[in-house]
């Protein structure tokens, strides 16, 4: 991607330009102080030069705290259209619009005070990485991320920090056996296997959800539930200690770091979390539909009231329906599994419930009836689908959430009780939603595992026949480990562990199988979610001498 360094003057041209917009919408502004919202962080400065000329032009003006008191919202930039769209109530003006003929191609926008804002920094580095990929750093969701990011790099990518000489300890041995450890997983903040997984198929739990099944999950830049696939769900962790969260809804066992989305503190770790935190959830109810079946709504979106579960996973897949209805191909109303829905033209679908449940309802009018109500729902749909009308209701919607007090507004979400450290101890198990980083589980909204730079994870096998020296075996874990913290790929990992265990201990063969799951494969791409890649090295007589070369393999297998 083109890079784009702006100049102070191509700024200040720019910021010209917004104010020529500002005063085709607003032609007569009087000496009133005009109220100006920059958004954090880069609007703020764009929102001062533009503040500078208005009063230059003897136009009186106030940089305020809140949007929802400002007469206009100003930011630098316009990428995705996702910060403009958090203001829809809103004069929106930026510097630079991407969404625009004029500036679709202008690239990654380089403004100057972030020249001057140490861009040798880390986190600065990382902010401007989540600006290069479409995402807003300063939004709620993402305000830490630079840190989080910093210190799980030094986590992740611990292995720089060691060196072979930190396993040195070799003990003196007549053993000329075969020495295999088998299994080891290279790579936890996870939840319990028993943990339910809500999606659309119903609550699953999570040690028997299948890799790609569509799960609930919460889409931070628009603050509503929707759906998303999930990816390479696993076991993260052996025999780990549980904590219990418990709710005035429901409980969740999980790992001391795992986190939860509260209303009222953002992402909180389960042993941080204290009685009286709102968690996000998912609400769903059933409503009596025809006076018989009772039909599967979604109780609170965020930005809207209800919606019937079946419309809203489709919505959610594959956009807007228009003028379609969703009709449910094996004829089971509460069967909400993507694949079960299917959008048709209200006439044809009831014409199929025409020729398939006898005439009823819609099928009891004459044609000419039938075609009036038709031209009348479609100019409703038409009418309710226009921009005014649009903005009617997000404001109505908007008023009626500001009119809920905070206990009503909680009471939608789970409120925590309690939060204990048990004495249990259990496998568990993560999973991850590329685009969104989190997933539903019982009934709340909780974070994946967090991976930055698409790493890879599964199981090892290393073996050695020792000459006259052995290693303890758990040293062999950590030098897998060392290793793989490290930026990799999978066919050097390998080599690397042989290569160190021939310095420490010179032994007579040596071999490294690993088998992993790639991130680069399931969450981009080609998207291949089962694939594993299996990779191997062998010295010695593991790799000259068959029979020893054929032990090691029967024994991995076995």
């Amino acid at each position: 991607m083109q890079k784009t360094n702006l100049s102070w003057e191509e700024t200040k041209e720019r910021a010209q330009k917004v104010v020529q917009d500002i005063f085709l919408i607003h032609s007569s502004m009087d000496a009133m102080p005009w109220k100006i919202f920059g958004v954090p962080r880069g609007g703020i400065p764009a929102a001062l030069i533009v503040s500078q000329i208005l009063m230059g032009r003897n136009i009186s003006t106030i940089m305020v705290q809140d949007s929802n008191t400002s007469d206009m919202v100003i930011d630098d930039i316009v990428d995705t259209g996702q910060t403009r769209n958090r203001f829809p109530n809103s004069d929106f003006y930026a510097l630079v619009d991407k969404t625009t003929k004029q500036d679709k191609d202008i690239g990654w926008v380089v403004f100057p005070w972030e020249k001057m804002a140490g861009e040798d920094g880390p986190e600065e580095n990382i902010i401007r990485i989540l600006e290069y990929i479409g995402e807003d750093p300063k939004r709620e969701g993402l305000k830490d991320t630079p840190k989080r990011i910093i210190k799980s790099y030094q986590k992740l990518y611990g292995g720089y920090a060691q060196n072979i000489k930190d396993f040195e300890t070799t003990f003196e041995s007549e053993c000329d056996e075969m020495i295999l450890l088998k299994g080891i997983e290279f790579y936890s903040t996870c939840l319990a296997g028993s943990t339910f997984i809500d999606t659309p198929k119903g609550r699953i739990p999570i040690n028997r959800i299948k890799d790609g099944e569509f799960v609930y999950c919460w889409d931070e830049d628009n603050c509503q539930m929707t759906i998303a696939r999930c990816v390479a769900p696993r076991i993260t962790g052996h025999d780990k200690r549980l904590w219990r969260v418990y709710t005035d809804k429901d409980t969740i066992l999980c790992t001391s770091s795992h986190k939860f989305l509260t209303h009222n503190r953002g992402w909180v770790k389960a042993k941080n979390m204290t009685a009286g935190d709102s968690i996000i959830a998912l609400n769903k109810g059933t409503i009596v539909h025809n006076g018989k079946i009772p039909r599967a709504y979604i109780v609170w979106t965020g930005r809207h009231k209800q919606i019937p579960e079946h419309r809203f996973i489709y919505e959610a897949i594959n956009g807007p329906i228009g003028e379609n209805h969703i009709h449910h191909i094996n004829k089971k109303p509460n069967d909400n599994s993507p694949e079960n829905l299917t959008a048709l033209r209200n006439s044809k679908h009831n014409a199929f419930h025409r020729m398939t449940d006898g005439p009823t309802g819609f099928a009891l009018f004459t044609d000419e009836q039938r075609q009036k109500m038709r031209k009348k729902q479609t100019q409703g749909i038409r009418k309710s689908q226009t921009e005014e009308v649009r903005k009617k209701r997000a404001s109505s919607i908007k008023t009626y959430w500001d009119s809920l007090t905070p206990k009503q507004r909680a009471d939608r979400n789970h409120r925590v009780l309690l939060v204990e450290k048990t004495e249990w101890f259990e496998d568990v198990w993560c999973m991850d939603v590329p685009g969104y980083e989190n997933f539903v589980a019982n009934g709340m909204v909780v974070h994946n595992c967090e991976h930055h730079m698409l790493p890879f994870f599964g199981k090892a096998h290393i073996a050695y026949i020792p000459d006259k020296k052995i290693i303890g075996i758990s040293k062999l874990a950590r030098i897998l480990e060392m290793f793989a913290r490290r930026l990799q790929i999978q066919e050097r990992l390998c080599f690397q562990v042989t290569e160190a265990l021939e310095e420490l201990i010179a032994p007579k063969g040596t071999a490294c199988i690993l088998e992993a799951q790639h991130f680069c494969m399931t969450s981009r791409g080609v998207e291949k979610q089962k694939s594993v890649m299996v990779t191997s090295s062998l010295t010695g007589v593991l790799r000259t001498d068959p029979r020893a070369r054929n032990e090691f393999m029967s024994m991995v297998k076995g």
